[in-house]
């Protein structure tokens, strides 16, 4: 009874400097902050996940990466069934460049929670930006498995606004060869900028508002030689809110020799005007990520 009373205390202990913690993030206090995390996750490992990735991001933000990942080594082995804390560690160690763990820890996220969309879909794109395109496709089609999202289209059920993410994936690792046939062969080419472009056509009639499917089907299109229905997919994806769209639509109108219907396309997406329609529509966001790359 006595050790159960002192571990008791040390739980209780453990709350009140978590809620002390939190006060001193919100007063800027930092370093204390994150001592106050040390010594709370020390008394109770296994209580507070949050705890854990708290401190990995004040790990972080103080400049010490391997810290913030070995406190997250930490967490995942008082809590091996959180995970979302396996994902946190996945992330860390992929922005590390250390992407066998981060596999590695992807694999236990899912395997402790199958419907995790997040630890699915970064999986995929881990695998993609890795180049392994069957295992990028594989895993994709996997989550959308897991998730329901598989089941509800063949029963006609309403789709969850995230699956869209994993259609996404799923089809831009098509797109790269990620396809196999039934005798195993791998898709290639015209064949697979095809199978992208239907992937992406089933996936906006499931998610016909996602401007991010919208956006990517315009892309394959433009891969796949049809400049028309692609301006239509990027019009549309950047009238839905995504200026990212214009970026692609001013590299378009550039390949396709209309200099100035590029330049008005990039003022667009700068914020230097208004897209037409603009009072019944959602606008352009001015803070909306930039093309990281002409896909």
């Amino acid at each position: 009874q006595a050790r159960r009373a002192a571990v008791t205390e040390g739980h209780r202990a453990a709350v009140r400097m978590r809620k002390d913690a939190e006060q001193a993030l919100k007063a800027g206090r930092d370093a204390d902050a994150l001592e106050l995390y040390r010594r709370a996750t020390t008394l109770a490992p296994g209580h507070s996940s949050l705890a854990w990735r708290e401190m990995s991001r004040l790990h972080r933000r103080l400049g010490d990466p391997a810290a913030a990942r070995a406190a997250l080594r930490r967490g995942v082995a008082a809590m091996p069934q959180d995970a979302v804390l396996w994902r946190t560690l996945a992330e860390a160690c992929r922005v590390a460049g250390d992407a066998d763990s981060a596999r590695s820890h992807y694999s236990r996220a899912v395997r402790a929670k199958p419907t995790y969309k997040l630890a699915w879909d970064a999986w995929s794109r881990l695998e993609l930006k890795e180049g392994q395109f069957q295992a990028a496709a594989a895993l994709a089609k996997k989550g959308l498995d897991a998730t329901g999202a598989l089941a509800a289209e063949r029963n006609g059920e309403p789709p969850q606004d995230d699956w869209a993410s994993l259609w996404h994936a799923y089809a831009l690792a098509l797109g790269r060869g990620g396809g196999v046939t039934a005798s195993g062969q791998e898709v290639t080419g015209r064949d697979a900028r095809r199978a992208a472009e239907a992937t992406f056509a089933r996936a906006l009639k499931i998610h016909p508002e996602d401007a991010h499917l919208r956006h990517g089907y315009g892309l394959q299109l433009v891969k796949n030689g049809e400049p028309d229905l692609a301006r239509r997919a990027l019009r549309t994806a950047a009238l839905r809110g995504l200026s990212e769209a214009l970026y692609s639509l001013g590299r378009l109108e550039e390949l396709e020799g209309r200099p100035d219907a590029a330049r008005l396309a990039y003022r667009r997406a700068c914020g230097q005007a208004v897209l037409p329609n603009a009072t019944s529509r959602k606008r352009v966001r001015e803070g909306d990520p930039p093309l990281q790359r002409w896909m």
